[in-house]
């Protein structure tokens, strides 16, 4: 039997430890990275919930048009150890011309249009950027770019110019499985911005603080990626009509001008949360098979 005296003491330490463990397990969870052990917890608790609890809400399928320009490539001179263009390092980029053509249609319907979120890192400069630049422009705050962090660390604007959010985050053991709220002091990550410009949300930043506060609500640094859809819920859309989660190729789209008028192409737009990226290349692997990096910007929504 544990003597009255001894008995607080063990009490004390219980708490202590509880507290302690407790102070660990939030500090863990703000990371931007996880550890091997925490990774295992993350990736079955995700299958146990959205496999067998069946506990897998999804975003409404008529909101969101995903368009995929992994098919819109072209090939541009790179530059060489001097610093020069030459034809011997040539770059494969996404098409600028037929982007512009494409944006030229987003700014047509662009009231019916919730929002864009171009997932296409502009890193090199081309002959065709001024008019692209041009419907950009014309889109304004209903447009949302990608910028990124290079290898060493250091920011890189797009070269064109749009609002833009930092798309980079941490990987553990291959996984993708937290994206951080804000790099540094400074640079917000997609989705944080996306989440304040479609819910009209305020962001609060307070250095040293465990949480940051998002409309008055604790929020961790890094949170845990939900993966609301993936593959399976995905298959290649066969009229512009159905509603299902589908991947649009841009080509498609532009090429559906022809055929269809202009009452069906603004209700194709109509409301629509669009994501432009590359979903054939961009590819991550998650607890929940390999999914493509564009489909992490529905987690706002």
């Amino acid at each position: 039997m544990i003597r009255p005296k001894n008995k607080w003491i063990v009490w004390g330490i219980s708490i202590f430890n509880a507290l302690l463990m407790l102070a660990f397990s939030l500090y863990w969870l703000n990371l931007p990275y996880t550890f091997g052990d925490e990774a295992f917890l993350i990736k079955w608790s995700s299958l146990l919930k959205k496999s067998l609890l069946q506990i897998d809400p999804k975003p409404n399928p008529e909101e969101v048009l995903f368009v995929d320009v992994s098919g819109n490539k072209t090939v541009i001179d790179g530059v060489d150890e001097f610093g020069d263009k030459s034809p011997y390092n040539r770059i494969v980029i996404t098409d600028r011309e037929q982007l512009t053509q494409f944006f030229g249609l987003l700014n047509r319907y662009r009231h019916e249009v919730r929002f864009v979120v171009c997932d296409v890192l502009f890193a090199e400069s081309t002959t065709a950027d001024s008019l692209l630049q041009v419907k950009v422009d014309s889109l304004g705050d209903k447009l949302l770019g990608v910028s990124h962090l290079n290898k060493s660390g250091k920011h890189t604007r797009p070269v064109i110019r749009m609002p833009y959010a930092v798309s980079t985050y941490n990987a553990t053991q291959g996984l993708f499985l937290k994206y951080p709220l804000m790099l540094g002091d400074s640079l917000k990550t997609l989705p944080l911005v996306m989440y304040e410009k479609l819910n009209g949300a305020r962001f609060e930043y307070q250095e040293g603080w465990l949480f940051y506060q998002i409309n008055g609500r604790r929020s961790l640094h890094a949170p845990i990626i939900d993966f609301k859809l993936r593959q399976s819920d995905f298959k290649v859309g066969q009229t512009m009509g159905e509603a299902n989660f589908a991947v649009w190729p841009m080509g498609t789209i532009l090429e559906s001008q022809e055929f269809m008028d202009d009452e069906s192409m603004r209700a194709f737009f109509k409301g629509k949360l669009v994501i432009i990226g590359d979903f054939i290349n961009d590819v991550h692997r998650t607890p929940l098979k390999n999914c493509p990096d564009s489909y992490c910007c529905t987690m706002p929504t």
